[in-house]
């Protein structure tokens, strides 16, 4: 035999036998625990069922809101409110073929900076400007005033 079963045999002959009425005893508290075990299980469903009930309704309210904000930016004139789930972004050119496009120079920079010679009243901006319109290389990292002696000794 092995001790384990040693000791069990040991365990079963000192325990004492049990009365009919404390056997009676031991059922009846095992019955009352396992009545709170399920009792408590309710609880524990009920809660969740509150919980998720709960869920639910704030998604109702934050969707109503979200209603009512898109109804306030509609245009007066316009009487039906866009679905908040249609409304969708402008379409975007795929990155790939907006870095492909030629940049396009915009009105500024073809525009002359101004008219006459640059005088110290210029901004840093339009002397510039006008260094690339004479095509003068590395004026963007000229300061003010070598700009003013390069523009006027290129003239």
């Amino acid at each position: 035999m092995s001790p384990s079963k040693k000791s069990d045999k040991k365990s079963a002959a000192t325990e004492p036998k049990l009365s009919k009425k404390a056997r009676v005893k031991l059922a009846e508290r095992a019955e009352k625990k396992a009545e709170k075990a399920a009792v408590a299980a309710k609880k524990a469903k009920a809660k969740a069922i509150k919980a998720k009930e709960q869920a639910k309704q704030k998604a109702k309210k934050e969707a109503a809101r979200a209603k009512d904000r898109s109804k306030e930016h509609t245009p007066k004139g316009d009487t039906k409110a866009a679905p908040t789930s249609a409304v969708t972004p402008p379409a975007r050119a795929p990155r790939a073929a907006r870095a492909a496009s030629p940049k396009t120079p915009t009105a500024r920079a073809t525009r002359p900076a101004t008219s006459g010679t640059p005088s110290a009243s210029w901004t840093l901006v339009s002397l510039r400007a006008r260094a690339k319109e004479q095509g003068l290389a590395g004026y963007s990292r000229l300061s003010k005033e070598a700009l003013l002696q390069a523009l006027s000794a290129k003239r």
